[in-house]
């Protein structure tokens, strides 16, 4: 461990001392261990809080909840420095918490963590928790976690930037990973806001679906949220040197769910249908929302749609499209 990983740690272990002992000297610690930027990604329970303000006002009713405070232990820890002054670490930590009504213990959590050395400290950028153990979750939390099961219908949205090869080779890379993801967090709060939920990032490409929890207006979730999408990329390429132009598709239809590999869990759609919505993206145009015909049944009359006719994708099928307005 050389000595940048070696003081990312620390801080990492100053972070979670800091935050289990709540009280107004500990939370002051802790978010003066965050940079002035510091987000969330994901989709759990700190994403939801994030930001400087957000951490603070989240920790100081922690300390009114639990008085007495948690302990924790941290299983496995890992450093990686990605750059001269960047730091990736991930654990496997479990807490027990302390309330009026007696201890709470958390099943084990990975917290995944970037941080960087602001003027010779590290301090955190971004901070994730996730559940890494199959035994710890359920359908409620992650579907598909305990097993593989078919959804009948669900809409699938798929993102991809355009031009994205020239943006590589144009910007440094800490500078495209940085506005990858703040582009990227800002998609989990618009999924989050519309019921959807993120399977996986690849590259440039983004992936969502709606549907899990039966409900009839899963394809009305995605394609707000599709639109939500354009808006907030519009807005933010008014002010930025850095244009980002998207396609987007979306497909409705059945496909198969379910937690895969054997430490680092992570949840995953299979299926023609996931093959048909990726696709639906890529016969797409920059800054159009691309949808299948059946996708288009489930929202006709929620949005002002364009009939594209049948369009070829590239295993030789011939899909109705049609483009939101």
């Amino acid at each position: 461990m050389n000595s940048l990983e070696k003081k990312a740690k620390e801080t990492f272990i100053r972070f979670w001392d800091a935050i289990v002992i709540s009280d107004a000297k500990s939370i002051k610690e802790a978010l003066a261990l965050l940079h002035d930027d510091f987000g969330g990604y994901g989709t759990g329970l700190l994403e939801k809080f994030a930001g400087r303000k957000y951490m603070a006002w989240f920790l100081d009713e922690q300390a009114k909840q639990m008085p007495g405070g948690a302990s924790y232990k941290i299983h496995e820890i890992k450093c990686n420095a990605v750059e001269e002054t960047v730091v990736e670490i991930f654990a496997d930590m479990s807490f027990e918490f302390y309330t009026p009504r007696g201890s709470v213990f958390m099943d084990t959590i990975r917290a995944t963590a970037v941080l960087i050395d602001s003027n010779g400290d590290m301090v955190f950028t971004h901070l994730h928790t996730s559940v890494p153990d199959r035994s710890a979750v359920d359908d409620a939390i992650i579907p598909g976690a305990t097993e593989p099961r078919i959804y009948e219908d669900v809409s699938i949205l798929f993102t991809d930037f355009t031009g994205f090869t020239t943006l590589t080779s144009t910007i440094p890379p800490r500078k495209l990973l940085s506005e990858l993801n703040e582009i990227f967090a800002h998609f989990d709060k618009i999924m989050l806001n519309n019921n959807l939920t993120k399977i996986k990032t690849i590259g440039d490409a983004y992936m969502a679906a709606a549907g899990f929890k039966k409900s009839s207006d899963h394809a009305i979730g995605a394609v707000t949220a599709a639109k939500q999408i354009l808006e907030y990329l519009a807005k933010r390429n008014s002010s930025s040197a850095i244009k980002w132009n998207t396609r987007i598709g979306i497909h409705s239809g059945q496909v198969i769910g379910g937690v895969i590999g054997s430490r680092d869990f992570y949840f995953d759609l299979y299926g023609d249908s996931v093959n048909l919505a990726s696709a639906v993206e890529q016969a797409g145009a920059p800054d159009k929302i691309n949808i299948s015909a059946y996708t288009y049944g489930l929202v006709q009359g929620k949005f002002d749609c364009e009939h594209r006719g049948k369009i070829e994708i590239k295993d030789g099928r011939m899909i109705d499209m049609y483009f939101v307005n």
